[in-house]
C-alpha cells in the first residue's frame, strides 16, 4: 500500500476509533444546554475544563513512566520486577490524584471569588472526585499500552467511559422530559460514573497488591516523570487556558459561548491527532539520520494530509455551524469564534507534528521550550486582546500562540535535523485562508461566499500539487 494511502486510511480508521469521544462531548454539551440555564452551562463547563487540565497534567508523568519501564521488559506479566514497578506507579497516581481532589476543592472557593464567578465553587468540588479515579484509570491503561494491547487501552481510556456517560447523559435527557431537573446530581454523576466505573472494571480485569515504594526505582524514573509533565505541557501548550482565561475574565454567558465553540472546533483538530498515531513512529526513526531526505519529505506529507482535511472542516462549519450552534440554544456569538479558532486548528495542522517528533528524537527539552513560548504569548497576549474583542480576542490569541510554538518546533527541526518548515503551497493557503477569515471576522463578505472561496482555495491546492501527490500515490509504505 502506499504511503498516500496508509496515511489517509490510517486517519479515517482513527476517527471511526474516536466517534465515541465526538459523540458523548457533544451530547454532553447538548443536554447540558437543557438542563442548565446559560450562565451556569458556562459555570459548569469551565469546571470541567480546569479539572480536566489538573488531571491530565498529574497523571502525564505516570502514565509516561509506566511505557518507559515497562517497555523493557519482553515479558511484563511474566516478570515480577515489572509488576511490582506498575503497582508503585498506579498507586502513587491515584494518590496524587487524591492530593490534587484535595487542593482543588480548597482551592475552589478562593478561585470562584478571584473570578468573580459564584456558583462555580460547588461544580469544581463535585467534577474534582474524579481526579484521583481519571488519574489512576489513565495509568492503569498504560499498563496495557506498553504491552502492545492497545484494543484494551482504547476501550478502558476512551470507548467505555465516553459510551458509559452517553448512556448517562441520555437517561438524564429522559428524566428531565418527565420533569426531574436535578443538574448537579445528573450531570456529575453521569461524569464521575464514567470515572469511576472504568476503573472497577480496568482493576478486577488487571489488578495490582498495594505499594508505595520499591527499590527498582531510581533518580532516572524521577527525572523521566518530570520529562513526562514537560512532554504535555510541550504537546498541549495552550489547550485549555484559553478556556479558563474567558472564564476568569468574562462573564459566566461569555464563557459558555467561548466554551461551545471550542468544544465544536477541537473537533477539527482530530486529522493531525489521527495521522501523528502512525507518522511520528516513522518519522523519529528517519529523523535521527541527519540530513535524511526521506525523512523531510515524508513530514511534509504529514502536514499536508491534516492541512486538506482541516481546511475542509472549516468550510463544512462555515456552512453549517450556525445551525449546530442552534442545537445548544442562544449561542449565534460562537460562529466567529468557533470559526478563528478553527484556523488555529488549520495553523497546527500546518506546522506539522514539531513537538511529538523533537519529543521521540529525545529533545524534549526543546520541545518544552516551544510550549513555553506559546504559553507566555496566550498569558500575554490572551488577556490584552480579550478587553478589546472579547471572545474573538481570545481566539485571535490562541491562534498566534499556535503560530509561534509549531514555528519553534519547525525552527529546531529545520536547523537541528534539515526537515523544512512546509510546503510552498500550504503558506500560500495558509495567507488566503487567513484573509477570507479575516474578511468574514469583520463581516466584509458572508459566510456562504467565505465557505466557497475556501472550498476553491482547497481545489486550487490539490490540482496544483497533483505531480507532488501523484509521487506519493505510488511510493510504497516501507
Amino acid at each position: 500500500m502506499s504511503l498516500l494511502k496508509t496515511y489517509t486510511l490510517s486517519s479515517f480508521l482513527s476517527l471511526i476509533a474516536k466517534s465515541s469521544t465526538i459523540v458523548t462531548q457533544l451530547a454532553l454539551l447538548y443536554v447540558a444546554n437543557q438542563m442548565l440555564d446559560k450562565p451556569a452551562f458556562g459555570l459548569f463547563i469551565l469546571a470541567q475544563t480546569i479539572t480536566l487540565t489538573v488531571t491530565m497534567t498529574i497523571s502525564s508523568p505516570w502514565f509516561g513512566l509506566m511505557l518507559y519501564r515497562i517497555t523493557k521488559f519482553e515479558e511484563p506479566e511474566e516478570s515480577a520486577e515489572a509488576q511490582e514497578i506498575a503497582s508503585v506507579f498506579f498507586w502513587l497516581s491515584a494518590l496524587t490524584g487524591f492530593i490534587f481532589l484535595l487542593l482543588v476543592a480548597l482551592a475552589a472557593a478562593p478561585l470562584s471569588a478571584v473570578m468573580n464567578k459564584a456558583g462555580l465553587e460547588l461544580w469544581l468540588i463535585l467534577l474534582a472526585i474524579g481526579i484521583p479515579f481519571d488519574t489512576a484509570r489513565i495509568t492503569l491503561a498504560h499498563w496495557h499500552r506498553a504491552r502492545g494491547d492497545i484494543k484494551t487501552l482504547t476501550f478502558y481510556q476512551e470507548t467505555f467511559p465516553n459510551i458509559l456517560r452517553l448512556l448517562l447523559l441520555f437517561t438524564a435527557y429522559i428524566l428531565l422530559q418527565t420533569g426531574f431537573n436535578a443538574p448537579y446530581i445528573t450531570l456529575c454523576g453521569a461524569w464521575l460514573a464514567g470515572s469511576i466505573i472504568p476503573l472497577i472494571a480496568l482493576f478486577i480485569r488487571r489488578p495490582f497488591p498495594f505499594r508505595l515504594a520499591s527499590k527498582l526505582l531510581t533518580k532516572k524514573d524521577i527525572a523521566q516523570g518530570l520529562h513526562g509533565i514537560s512532554a504535555w505541557l510541550a504537546t498541549e501548550p495552550s489547550r485549555s487556558l484559553d478556556v479558563i482565561l474567558v472564564g476568569a475574565l468574562a462573564s459566566a454567558s461569555a464563557t459558555a459561548d467561548y466554551a461551545t465553540a471550542s468544544r465544536i472546533a477541537r473537533l477539527l483538530t482530530l486529522p493531525k491527532l489521527m495521522i501523528s498515531q502512525l507518522a511520528l513512529p516513522r518519522l523519529g526513526r528517519l529523523a535521527a539520520k541527519e540530513g535524511s531526505a526521506s525523512a523531510a519529505a515524508e513530514y511534509a506529507l504529514v502536514q499536508y494530509i491534516p492541512f486538506v482535511l482541516t481546511l475542509g472542516g472549516i468550510a463544512v462549519l462555515m456552512l453549517i455551524g450556525p445551525f449546530i450552534l442552534s442545537l445548544f440554544g442562544e449561542y449565534q456569538n460562537a460562529f466567529p469564534i468557533m470559526i478563528l479558532l478553527g484556523y488555529a486548528g488549520l495553523v497546527a495542522a500546518a506546522f506539522g507534528t514539531g513537538s511529538g517528533l523533537l519529543g521521540i528524537v529525545g529533545e524534549a527539552e526543546k520541545a518544552l521550550q516551544g510550549g513555553l513560548l506559546g504559553l507566555v504569548t496566550m498569558v500575554i497576549l490572551g488577556p490584552l486582546m480579550a478587553q478589546v474583542w472579547q471572545g474573538e480576542g481570545m481566539a485571535c490569541a490562541f491562534i498566534l500562540s499556535n503560530f509561534v510554538s509549531y514555528f519553534y518546533y519547525s525552527l529546531r527541526l529545520k536547523r537541528d535535523h534539515y526537515i523544512p518548515f512546509m510546503p510552498r503551497s500550504l503558506w500560500a493557503a495558509l495567507f488566503v485562508v487567513g484573509f477570507v477569515t479575516a474578511c468574514f471576522i469583520v463581516t466584509l463578505i458572508n459566510a456562504y461566499l467565505a465557505a466557497f472561496l475556501l472550498l476553491a482555495t482547497l481545489c486550487v491546492q490539490l490540482a496544483l500539487d497533483r505531480q507532488w501527490l501523484t509521487f506519493w500515490k505510488g511510493r510504497s509504505h516501507e
